[in-house]
């Protein structure tokens, strides 16, 4: 028997936790997807699809963020009297939930990190809580109105080919 389709009016935090777990990798297939899902593969086919059919998921499908959310570009710069500093702020950049793009730059600053935020209260917290880690010497966060993204970097991430 088939369910009946159902569309919700946005996606819920475990579809988020779901996208999360699958964006930016190839679409596992039957057991894999399942293990990954923690569900029985059955279920998972129905979740994947039923997250297609919103739109939600596709070959690539970024995860669009809602309105007020808070999107900063920031950048860092390192103080160079503390031992193992890029080390640690590539550590801590990396596991860091909000940071969405980071890379080295040259120039004034040794970083450029692309963040996204639940509001401009907690993007301003970010900001802070960055300029009070020891490696840090500076910090410089503009707030953005992001006004489109391109997302020419897929075919390289899933290997498939020039983009």
């Amino acid at each position: 028997m088939r369910r009946a389709a159902k569309r919700p009016p946005g996606l819920s935090l475990d579809d988020l936790r779901v996208l999360a777990s699958l964006e930016g990798k190839p679409l596992p297939r039957g057991p894999e997807l399942a293990a990954a899902l923690g569900v029985s593969p059955s279920a998972a086919w129905r979740r994947v699809h039923d997250l297609k059919r919103l739109g939600a998921l596709g070959f690539v499908s970024p995860v669009k963020l809602p309105t007020g959310t808070c999107q900063c570009v920031t950048y860092v710069k390192i103080n160079g009297a503390h031992m193992g500093g890029l080390d640690l702020l590539d550590e801590w950049i990396a596991k860091d939930p909000a940071t969405i793009a980071a890379a080295r730059v040259t120039g004034t600053y040794d970083y450029r990190l692309s963040s996204a935020h639940r509001d401009l209260r907690s993007a301003s917290d970010w900001s802070r809580g960055l300029e009070t880690r020891p490696e840090v010497a500076e910090v410089l966060t503009r707030f953005c109105d992001i006004l489109f993204e391109r997302h020419a970097y897929a075919a390289a991430i899933l290997g498939t080919g020039s983009a």
